[in-house]
């Protein structure tokens, strides 16, 4: 589907792209085998996605969104890829996967943003979690960009970091320890800004945040940072993202389409584009209007 589509734009600026597009939670398709069966019942709250990692890179994501958590296991501690309960991903396979992916398409790159679970921010276990994370990509052997391209983000042009996973965190020491020079990474405090509009209790609230979020684009586009919004509409522990996240989706791209204050915008009005249950239609149609000449 768009497997390749960076390779039309090696010399932009990754923050000038005018869409990256990203997922929220991006692991959350699918529960570990290892969480209870009584908790298994309540993944539906924290399903977030329906495709697999690797589907999401064929359809054109490029930004993926992790959260760590870390769990003792009888084979010794592991990282998974958690968003309250545990999905069926470790760290360790999320970055086998992003490894044969860019093996296949040395055109692309992909920026992986790691984060604590909410649940699990406060666990004692602060520092060992940390170090296992940085044992995991030491020893993973993917192709991490060099982390002076990275130190200078703004300036990242896409042929730099072609084939390379960006790693971005904050540089708190909550993911990996302060200190680890080894590993290249942006710092997500300086060049990561997201409009959550899970913050907002009703579709409508949600809308009006976008409206004020587009206009103020549309006047002052920041391209010096990777800026965007998260379409992630809670209205409720107990109401599914599957429920509302399609409406939101939907409306959004429709107002792309027809609404001429989001129009005039582009390219700079989004950067960032972070979606709940992606899907081919829905991202066949943000091509069509950010890349129409894919």
């Amino acid at each position: 589907m768009h497997s390749d589509w960076l390779s039309k734009f090696p010399e932009t600026r990754i923050v000038e792209l005018p869409l990256l597009l990203a997922t929220h939670n991006s692991a959350s398709n699918s529960c570990g085998d290892h969480v209870p069966w009584w908790k298994q019942m309540c993944f539906c709250i924290a399903r977030q996605q329906s495709a697999y990692i690797s589907d999401q890179f064929v359809m054109g994501v490029r930004f993926l969104d992790l959260r760590l958590h870390l769990l003792s296991t009888p084979t010794g501690a592991e990282i998974h890829i958690s968003h309250s309960l545990d999905t069926v991903y470790t760290l360790k396979t999320v970055l086998a996967e992003v490894s044969e992916f860019l093996r296949l398409h040395p055109s692309e790159f992909i920026i992986i943003y790691l984060r604590i679970d909410h649940w699990y921010r406060l666990d004692s276990d602060r520092d060992e979690r940390a170090a296992k994370v940085r044992q995991v990509l030491t020893d993973s052997g993917a192709p991490f960009a060099d982390y002076s391209l990275l130190a200078q983000f703004s300036q990242t042009k896409v042929s730099d970091v072609s084939g390379k996973i960006c790693l971005m965190f904050p540089d708190n020491g909550t993911v990996v320890p302060r200190g680890s020079t080894d590993i290249g990474y942006i710092d997500s405090l300086r060049f990561y800004r997201v409009l959550d509009v899970w913050e907002s209790s009703t579709l409508c609230d949600a809308r009006t945040k976008l409206d004020n979020y587009m206009g103020s684009r549309s006047s002052n586009p920041q391209a010096d940072i990777l800026t965007g919004v998260c379409l992630d509409l809670t209205v409720g522990i107990v109401i599914p993202p599957s429920w509302t996240s399609p409406s939101l989706n939907r409306w959004f791209v429709e107002k792309l389409r027809t609404d001429p204050d989001w129009s005039k915008a582009q390219p700079h009005s989004l950067g960032l584009l972070m979606l709940d249950f992606v899907d081919e239609d829905l991202v066949r149609e943000l091509f069509e209007i950010f890349y129409p000449i894919n």
